[in-house]
């Protein structure tokens, strides 16, 4: 993840994705019922094999506005209404800065270390503590939720916090967990945050080695907090209506490794969908501008599925494109690192280097080939434009076409 990959000097596809592709469905969603999945395509061996039937055409490469060297490790990216993006950085002992803001043309606007306001404790160290995961209101304000270490010892425990800052990264208020709900004491970690259309905030983590899952209001006061069956809450995406959508690491062994909770806005949790084999961050969830989700079931052809809020199947859309590299070798598509949703429902997909996107109703639109190693984190901007980042790079192309 250190280095950008540079192995792709030009490309070549051969489009192939029909409109009602099947998958590896096993019905609706519902409580008990396991999706599965496409088939297990491995991690190891060479991504790549020869094809020779047919001519090749060339394949686009991701159109790149500008690229930028980073100075810490990279946990989340956002891309603001003005083209703006904002960084939020992991715990890196040779520095204290956690948050950061690039101009649209990718120069630096400023960068906050985390300074937690008030001080949890008179033996803290900022340094420790770090941004697990960001996310933007439609006013530009920015929402992060994170892990605060609450003693010089940096292996202490720790406490979810949230806070929120105003453009310019100043703090507007700080949520300390506080090891809440059930007095459990314990490290709590962070995980993932969102905001919702009515400017709700929604952030998940582990707390006591079990699910934590909490609804704030716009003024950070909690609306309701619960934990949950399981290992840990690994993904949300905030809905209309109130609704979020929750990943979680169920801790079984023999039975799905990962469901999904819709959680209502009372805070009450149905389990939607089960999950068998998943990405090690889990599958990608999306939430879609009319209250459905799309994520990614792993697979020797990975799967795109869209739910709705019951977790019935909307469609399913076999990813089964084929790229190519300059010397028409296929580029088997492994696994999504990424998934994202535009606000006019287009659904992006990053595929271990290839980058697809499809319509709002699952039509196939295009790939493009990119060189960001390893990307993790993927976020949209203006007309389509693209954010990618890796661990010390992030990428910023320039608008996608609405359609090839």
């Amino acid at each position: 993840m250190d280095t950008i990959r540079s192995w792709i000097s030009a490309a070549c596809l051969v489009g192939c994705l029909g409109a009602g592709c099947g998958g590896a469905d096993d019905g609706p969603g519902g409580d008990g019922g396991d999706e599965g999945d496409s088939g297990d395509s491995g991690d190891g061996g060479d991504d790549t094999r020869v094809d020779a039937a047919g001519p090749c055409e060339p394949t686009p490469v991701l159109p790149i506005a500008w690229s930028k060297q980073l100075p810490e490790d990279v946990n989340d990216v956002g891309v603001d209404g003005d083209g703006s993006v904002v960084v939020a950085f992991g715990d890196v002992p040779t520095s204290c800065v956690r948050l950061l803001r690039l101009a649209a043309d990718g120069t630096e606007m400023w960068r906050h270390p985390y300074d937690p306001s008030p001080v949890p404790a008179e033996n803290y160290k900022p340094c420790p503590s770090r941004w697990d995961a960001l996310a933007l209101d439609t006013d530009g304000a920015i929402v992060t939720v994170g892990d605060d270490v609450r003693f010089p010892d940096a292996g202490g425990p720790t406490d979810i916090l949230l806070r929120k800052h105003d453009p310019d990264g100043g703090a507007l208020w700080t949520y300390f967990n506080q090891n809440a709900p059930d007095g459990f004491e314990g490290s709590d970690a962070a995980s993932d945050i969102d905001v919702a259309p009515d400017g709700a905030i929604v952030a998940v983590g582990s707390h006591a080695s079990r699910p934590w899952i909490g609804r704030f209001a716009p003024g950070g006061d909690p609306e309701w907090i619960r934990t949950s069956t399981g290992e840990g809450a690994t993904e949300v995406e905030a809905s209309s209506d109130g609704i979020s959508y929750v990943g979680i690491m169920t801790g079984e062994i023999d039975g799905p490794r990962y469901r999904i909770a819709r959680f209502d806005p009372d805070g009450s949790e149905t389990t939607i969908a089960r999950v068998s084999l998943i990405h090690a961050r889990g599958v990608q969830l999306a939430a879609t501008p009319d209250g459905g989700l799309v994520y990614v079931l792993r697979g020797a052809t990975p799967l795109l599925r869209k739910i709705d809020a019951s977790g019935a199947v909307v469609w399913d859309r076999l990813m089964d494109f084929t790229a190519r590299d300059d010397e028409c070798n296929v580029i088997d598509v492994r696994k999504a690192l990424a998934t994202a949703v535009g606000p006019d429902g287009s659904i992006y997909v990053e595929l271990e280097g290839r980058l697809a996107r499809y319509s709002a109703d699952g039509d196939f639109l295009s790939v493009h080939l990119h060189d960001v190693y390893a990307a993790h984190a993927l976020a949209v901007g203006p007309e389509g434009a693209i954010a990618l980042a890796d661990r010390r790079h992030v990428i910023m192309s320039a608008p996608l076409d609405p359609s090839p």
